[in-house]
């Protein structure tokens, strides 16, 4: 998986506020003021310049143990739990169909994952590089994954059709 190009239209500068474009690989702001990394696997890095302290412990917590939380949702208990939770979900969300939806701490893109044939494009928000490139890894096409912290996001005000924080508002 490469960045998408297309998303640029969507992604904002956290801190500014400003408009980003692509250039040599780097996403940059308007101003020439700031400057995001674009990970080898397509992932922009937002979060490497501007995360809070709580968000700087959450990145911190699920890069360490990502491996072990995707494991986790193998187990029996786990898949049942699970299962509970994303049936009541969908309960609630069973009119959705959208073309721009965000999912913001989407860890490895539990609501895309729920919604896939539903949503047109797809951009998840995680401060865990580890765990988007779970997401990035499972989901690919119209979903594209980049890191940024949930209390100052680096996306653009009104272009989502739809926003969801599936498992995340206790994070934040």
């Amino acid at each position: 998986m490469k960045f998408d190009p297309r998303i640029v239209e969507f992604l904002r500068c956290p801190v500014t506020k400003e408009s980003v474009r692509l250039q040599d690989g780097w996403l940059v702001t308007e101003s020439n003021a700031r400057k995001y990394r674009v990970s080898d696997s397509g992932i922009p890095l937002f979060a490497e310049h501007f995360c809070s302290t709580d968000g700087k412990k959450q990145q911190f917590h699920y890069d360490k143990i990502s491996k072990a939380y995707v494991e986790n949702l193998t187990y029996p208990h786990t898949q049942e739990y699970m299962k509970y939770l994303d049936s009541a979900f969908l309960e609630h969300v069973e009119d959705i169909s959208t073309s721009n939806v965000a999912e913001i701490c989407c860890g490895r893109g539990e609501a895309f994952r729920l919604l896939k044939d539903r949503i047109m494009r797809g951009i998840g928000v995680d401060v865990s590089q580890s765990m988007l490139e779970v997401a990035a890894g499972d989901l690919s096409g119209q979903f594209v994954f980049l890191q940024g912290d949930a209390t100052m996001l680096p996306l653009k005000d009104e272009i989502f059709d739809c926003v969801f924080m599936f498992g995340g508002i206790h994070h934040v």
